[in-house]
């Protein structure tokens, strides 16, 4: 067999089959019911990987062949499905299947006979019914008396085909004709009538007459044989291959057409018929089709409608009809972009995911006999022995089209027809024939015509979704059962409004009740059908409806009600959990009612019901329950038992189960009642228990004991009676401890006790403060001179407190020199202005908490003016508590966003000042910022650098810009010599003055001779570099021109004096000049050196400063780090630097 199969028989009747991949196994055996006799024996196996079959011949000379079908939780034997026994006539001694075809050889010792299955011939009208059974054997059938008759004939039939009252076999060279007996009191059969030679491929009866497709034509002949007419297809139409009688109408399929209706140009990739059926009335015809030669068929079926020459299907791969498909396709295209026909869509899907069928294909179809809108197609599984079967019901009218009615699953019984598993709706006909009633007609097989014809018009209405023509068509039923079987059909349909309809009709008035009630509810539609189902029987369609819509709690019930315990708990188990307990309950209930006293008691504890159930179940068996008492020792038990006893009168005994169940109380009521005082007192103690507390508290509280009432119902935390009797007793030293426990009310009325007394203003003020009378308190800490007290108590006062409490607090806190909470309080109290100014006075430290409690709210100050005032006062108090952060945050509160900057600006906070710099986009602001960022290292940060052109440019501040690279280029000359560098500054700061000069005409005389300076500037620069460019071709009359260049003040004034006498010709003159001048500022020690070496001349060095004095120098320099254009400025004027200068630059 397979892999993973082993089979073995051992002269039985029986084989043992061994599934070893899901270790499982099972036996199937021969059935007299298949041909078999009960003695027969198995002498032989083989098993057909192609066919999926185990084949067996067996000692009275029998093929016996089971195939196999995969069927999800079946067991292993339900699986293998006996076929009909196949006759060889002697012993079997061996099989074997072909590994290459479906062809079984069999040996009997003398012969070798081989074995090819093939279809079994098969044909019916209303009444009788003929199937083959063995290669010269049929199978007569009456449908009404269930009577049939087996019948030998003398050829192997090609075809069959019965009319009213005869039937005709076929093979290569001869037609026969028997007419069928079927009369009262005499057995069904048949006697030949007449035979003829005829070389046919198809025959049909109708009346009198045999049509026989012969070659290219269709002759009708009669029962001799002798041709009658003669119907010849036009050439365009093909030849015939097929042909279908119905009432009076026929149907010729042919190689290309359907009689006149050529099919071959309107659907595609056909190639020839595999069935063709004509419907009652002849406008109607269905067809099947292969779409090539490889006999591959088309996934659907088709059907061809005379009135309106139209051709509509139903593919089993989409699940849509041809008028879905164009729906669809037509919805998708208008939508493309915008929201779709969700209510089509919807309906189309729904049907869609219902009557997809992937991997199926159509199998026999045929129409009903009397209805001439109704179509039956069955859709078989591509592979037979894997996938389920099923039967497609179809309307088509030429007005609806083509409707999907019903999809039901063929029943397994059709496979290998088991007698033993006959359902509801089916009915074996002999060994081959099932009956399978349509679930519209349950029950009603025997109605009437009218009957009938009302339900198929109801059906066909619902179909198309035609309501009120379905009520009409019912309208009139007057039979229980068809009401009953329409409202089973509701269930399918989940049409409630039909359902009520029906209910109505069979007089069924809870079920009426039990529906409205549901969709009173709004319970899920779902829940709705079930309730339906229910009412009417049917459970198993019910329960799976539950289901499907989640509601397991409505399943766990549905169980219950069945007796299905074990599926109850699984149920309940793994999805409702929450009635785990109940279902435990109500299955004690059940076995209680069965007398299984035990498994109830073990139930009864699993749902947690024990304690009051099991006492009264085993109530009249008293000694039975003390046993169970004595067994469980469940408290709950005990006390019961505890409390039967003492309802005894055994008190020892009561009191000694009430101490086993931790019922203290009780315990103590019992010893009480004794006069065991001492022993009640140490059981309360010791357990702690609060009941028995309190009990002792009311027992020595009426023995008049005070003190021993006070301390247990203290205990008990029973503290209103415990404050009663303190106070009563004047007890002072319990009463506030008392009070405070008690809490609420009482602590009022301690506190006021404790104020009269002299000597306890400190109780009555702690208990007010407790009872959150906060004024109380502090007016009595006030008038007492409570004051830490006082502090216990503002440390709880917020912005919510009374403001008059706040004002009183902070007067008291001013006066006493604890300004912190007193500035807290007052801005709690909102009195801004005073707290601000005694933070001012009294240098209180503003922190941002603070900061915050002293900025109002727009609500609280409506007036923009008052709160702007307010918010500047809050910012100047923190600059002069040197808070910059926060004084900034504040004016930019108050809209001040320049007096923010330079807060900011003296906070020295780069990073917040260049944020709040871009995000303010105000001119001043940016200057403020690149005036600020100048006072630091830009000549080494060329972001910074970046930064500062970029504010003086969003602030349009050109001549500060102008300044700034004026600066740059005084850099390049001093720090790195770089004159062409200094002539590119010079020529960007005077871009920035004649901006300046196009944007600020009032500043024009100023600018002019500025915009003068520069050009003057950028000439002396060009004619310097000009200079050092000719001393490398004639260095006598560049050093001319340098001396020239040296007597020109102007010039000096943009050009290092040291880089003009840049050679030790002109270093002396350089030294005549400016005696004091440091010559390592213009000329490196190095080349000092070379000269002198060169030249061999006295060595420079001794012309300098000293150096100690130059160090000095230096160091004066190097302690303010100034921007080098601010250095320059005051250099020109002669003047020298500080702080203060920057600041009034600044502003």
């Amino acid at each position: 067999m397979k892999t993973d199969m082993i089979a073995m028989c051992s002269g039985e009747n029986e084989i043992r089959i061994w599934d070893l991949k899901n270790d499982e196994n099972g036996a199937v055996s021969l059935r007299t019911t298949k041909g078999f006799s009960a003695t027969d024996t198995i002498t032989c196996l083989s098993y057909s990987n192609i066919k999926d079959c185990l084949s067996a011949g067996t000692e009275a000379g029998k093929i016996a062949n089971w195939r196999h079908c995969h069927i999800d939780d079946e067991k292993l034997d339900k699986q293998w499905i006996l076929q009909e026994a196949v006759n060889i006539g002697a012993k079997i001694t061996m099989i074997n299947w072909s590994t290459i075809s479906g062809i079984l050889a069999v040996s009997t010792g003398i012969t070798v006979t081989l074995l090819k299955e093939q279809p079994i011939l098969a044909h019916m009208n209303e009444n009788i019914a003929v199937l083959q059974t063995g290669s010269k054997k049929i199978t007569l059938l009456c449908l009404q008396s269930i009577e049939q008759n087996d019948i030998r004939i003398s050829i192997i039939p090609k075809g069959l085909h019965i009319g009213d009252k005869h039937l005709a076999l076929w093979d290569d060279q001869q037609v026969y004709l028997y007419e069928i007996i079927n009369e009262e009191n005499v057995k069904l059969n048949v006697k030949l009538a007449a035979n003829f030679n005829c070389l046919t491929s198809s025959v049909a009866v109708y009346q009198q007459n045999i049509c026989c497709i012969e070659n290219d034509k269709i002759r009708i002949r009669t029962f001799q044989g002798t041709v009658k007419q003669v119907i010849s297809l036009p050439e365009m139409e093909g030849n015939p291959v097929m042909i279908d009688i119905n009432n009076y109408w026929m149907c010729i399929g042919s190689t290309s057409a359907i009689s006149f209706k050529d099919i071959s140009k309107t659907v595609q990739n056909f190639k020839y018929f595999l069935h063709v059926k004509v419907n009652k009335l002849g406008n109607r015809v269905s067809f099947t089709y292969c779409i090539d030669d490889a006999k591959n068929v088309y996934p659907g079926i088709m059907v061809w409608d005379a009135d309106s020459d139209s051709i509509s299907n139903f593919n089993f791969t989409t699940g849509m009809t041809d008028q879905q498909q164009y729906e669809t396709d037509s919805n998708a295209s208008s939508t493309a972009g915008k929201r779709a026909n969700t209510a089509v869509v919807r309906k189309i899907e729904k049907e869609q995911v219902r009557y997809r069928l992937l991997d199926y294909l159509p199998g026999f179809h045929c129409w009903d006999s009397n209805d001439s809108r109704y179509l039956i197609c069955e859709a078989n599984y591509c592979k037979s022995n894997i996938g389920p079967n099923y039967l497609l019901s179809i309307f088509i009218t030429t007005e609806d089209g083509l409707y999907m009615q019903d999809l039901q699953l063929q029943s397994r019984n059709s496979e290998d027809n088991n007698e033993n598993e006959n359902r509801s709706n089916e009915m074996n006909i002999g060994s081959l024939l099932l009956r399978q009633v349509l679930p519209e007609f349950i029950g009603l097989e025997n109605s009437d015509t009218t009957t009938k014809e009302a339900i198929m018009n109801f059906s066909y209405y619902m179909t198309v979704n035609k309501m009120d023509e379905a009520f009409k068509a019912i309208k009139f039923i007057k039979s229980e059962n068809a009401w009953e079987h329409m409202a089973h059909m509701c269930v399918k349909t989940r049409r409630l409004d039909v359902a009520l309809l029906c209910l109505g009709n069979m007089g069924h008035a809870c079920g009426v009740r039990a529906l409205k009630k549901s969709m009173q509810n709004n319970d899920p539609l779902d829940v709705q059908v079930a309730i339906l189902a229910i009412q009417l029987g049917l459970l198993d369609e019910a329960q799976a409806l539950f289901t499907s819509c989640g509601r397991y709690d409505l399943v766990n019930r549905l169980l219950q009600t069945r007796n299905r315990w074990d599926e109850a708990f699984e149920i309940a188990e793994k999805y409702d959990r929450i009635h785990l307990r109940n279902t435990y309950y109500n299955y004690a209930n059940y076995l209680e009612s069965l007398n299984l006293t035990d498994a109830a008691i073990e139930n009864y504890e699993k749902s947690g019901t024990h304690c009051f159930e099991v006492p009264r179940m085993l109530f009249d068996h008293p000694k039975m329950l003390e046993a169970y008492v004595k067994k469980t020792k469940h408290p709950g038990i005990q006390k019961w038992w505890a409390q039967y006893m003492e309802s005894k009168g055994d008190v020892n005994a009561a009191r000694l189960y009430y101490q086993y169940a931790n019922d203290y109380l009780s315990v103590v009521r019992l010893l009480c009642r004794s006069n065991n005082i001492d022993e009640a007192v140490e059981m309360a103690n010791s357990s702690g228990d609060k009941a028995a507390c309190y009990h002792l508290g009311q027992y020595f509280e009426a023995l008049g004991d005070p003190n021993m009432a006070v301390m247990f119902f203290t205990k008990a935390h029973a503290c209103r009676n415990a404050l009663r009797l303190a106070k009563e007793n004047n007890m002072k030293d319990k009463i506030a401890n008392l009070a405070l426990m008690a809490g609420g009310n009482e602590l009022v009325e301690a506190a006021q006790y404790y104020e009269n007394i002299p000597g306890q203003a400190d109780k009555a003020v702690m208990l007010y403060h407790k009872a959150g009378m906060i004024s109380r308190a502090l007016d009595l800490a006030f008038r007492t001179e409570q004051f830490s007290a006082l502090d216990l108590i503002t440390n709880e006062l917020d912005e919510n407190s009374d403001p008059r409490i706040l004002e009183r607090a902070a007067e008291f806190f001013k006066n006493n020199q604890q300004y912190n909470k007193a500035v807290q309080l007052l801005a709690y109290s909102k009195k801004y202005s005073e707290a601000i100014d005694l933070c001012k006075q009294r240098n209180v430290p503003m922190s941002e908490a603070l900061a915050e409690a002293l900025t109002p709210s727009k609500e609280e100050i409506s007036n923009d003016a008052d709160r702007i005032k307010l918010l500047e006062s809050v910012a100047k108090c923190c600059v002069q508590q040197r808070n910059y952060h926060l004084a900034a945050k504040k004016y930019t509160q108050a809209g001040n966003k320049l007096d923010a900057m330079r807060s900011l600006v003296k906070s020295g906070d780069t990073g917040r000042i260049v944020f709040f710099a871009t995000a303010a986009r105000k001119k001043e602001i940016y200057i403020l910022a690149a005036n600020y960022l100048q006072t630091l290292n830009w000549k080494e940060d060329g972001d910074l650098m970046k930064q500062i052109e970029s504010f003086y440019n969003k602030a349009n501040a050109y001549e500060h810009l102008s300044s700034f690279y004026e600066a740059c280029a005084q850099v390049e000359i001093d720090d790195y010599r770089d004159y062409n560098k200094a002539v590119d500054a010079f020529n960007e700061a005077l871009r920035c003055i004649t901006k300046a000069l196009q944007n600020n005409p009032k500043n024009e005389e100023y600018l002019t001779e500025k915009q003068t300076e520069l050009y003057q500037a950028i000439g002396n620069l060009k004619e310097f570099i000009q200079i050092k460019t000719v001393y490398e071709l004639d260095p006598t009359d560049a050093i001319r021109q340098l001396e020239a260049l040296a007597d020109d003040k102007q010039a000096c004034k943009n050009i290092r004096i040291g880089d003009i006498y840049a050679a030790y010709s002109l270093i002396q003159q350089l030294k005549e000049r400016e005696p004091h001048i440091k010559l390592s500022h213009y000329i490196s020690k190095e080349v000092q050196d070379v000269i002198r070496d060169e030249l061999k001349l006295p060595s420079f060095i001794n012309d300098d400063k000293n150096g100690s004095e130059a160090d000095e120098e230096q160091r004066l320099d190097d302690e303010v780090d100034y921007s080098y254009a601010m250095k320059r400025h005051f250099q020109r004027d002669s003047k020298t630097f500080d702080e203060e200068d920057i600041e009034d630059t600044l502003k």
